[in-house]
């Protein structure tokens, strides 16, 4: 099984989707652009960063198209021919704070291992965890601490 997580620009999940661990990237996002299109969130100004290598120039017109959402591929840092602007290194930054996010569930959320014996019990689990790791995310913020840094919480 594979995890998708669509994010905020500070690494905080917002959306979750689980798909087969065979299937293509494109259907777990699809799938995040159709929730979000039944929460009724294309109508705002909506943004999504993605990997440049999972979207190419047709993805990005598709995604538009269908949804009225616009991607924007984040550049590879070896993309000589992109310059380097303001934008770009935003979403560079907000890249690393979703990479974070990611490798705290792993580390300390402990996200692979989960004891679940049906899929029930699994989507339970990564809820709880999801849960948990914005509530001490939002902890961090009432306290005047960093967010994504929720060691303590994990222990």
């Amino acid at each position: 099984m594979t995890i998708q997580l669509l994010c905020d620009l500070r690494g905080l999940p917002t959306f979750l989707v689980a798909t087969p661990a065979h299937a293509h990237d494109w259907v777990g996002f699809e799938a995040l652009i159709q929730d979000l299109a039944e929460a009724g969130l294309t109508d705002l100004a909506l943004l999504v960063v993605a990997d440049k290598g999972d979207v190419g120039a047709d993805v990005i017109r598709q995604v538009k198209t269908n949804y009225g959402i616009e991607l924007m591929p984040i550049p590879r840092h070896y993309d000589k021919s992109l310059p380097v602007s303001a934008g770009s290194q935003l979403l560079r930054k907000s890249r690393r704070q979703i990479e974070t996010t990611i490798g705290q569930f792993a580390d300390q959320m402990h996200i692979e291992w989960t004891r679940a014996r049906s899929l029930k019990g699994l989507m339970t689990s990564l809820v709880a965890k999801i849960t948990a790791f914005n509530l001490a995310n939002y902890f961090n913020q009432l306290l005047g601490e960093p967010l994504l840094q929720i060691k303590e919480f994990a222990c």
